[in-house]
């Protein structure tokens, strides 16, 4: 968990940091993050990790909260062919695989320098 805090430290596209929930037991780690980035949009990220499995979410909206990419693995499209792992890209829900921060910031920093 602290390893995310670090690495969100350390990027060029982070302008803020918000920690809003930060669990470190025996039994559960579980993090809650709000970003701001350069471009003033803003990057929701929240991982936990427990004896029951690991659950993960990023996302990234507009700075008028319009969705822009959320990658997780709620398990709610099992037709998609990488279940429970998906990427909404809009409306749209596509196939994803585990994604780590630095896979999520290194995509959002590509579509911020196309800008």
């Amino acid at each position: 968990m602290y390893e995310i805090i670090d690495i969100l430290n350390r990027s060029k596209i982070v302008s803020q940091t918000e920690i809003l929930e930060l669990v470190d037991e025996h039994s559960v780690q579980s993090i809650r993050i709000k970003t701001k980035l350069i471009n003033e949009s803003s990057l929701f990220i929240q991982e936990t990790i427990s004896a029951k499995g690991n659950k993960y979410s990023y996302h990234w909206q507009t700075k008028d909260n319009k969705l822009l990419l959320r990658w997780d693995n709620s398990p709610h499209y099992k037709e998609i062919g990488t279940f429970p792992h998906h990427k909404h890209v809009g409306e749209n829900i596509e196939t994803s695989h585990k994604v780590s921060i630095e896979e999520v910031l290194g995509c959002i920093e590509a579509v911020i320098k196309a800008e």
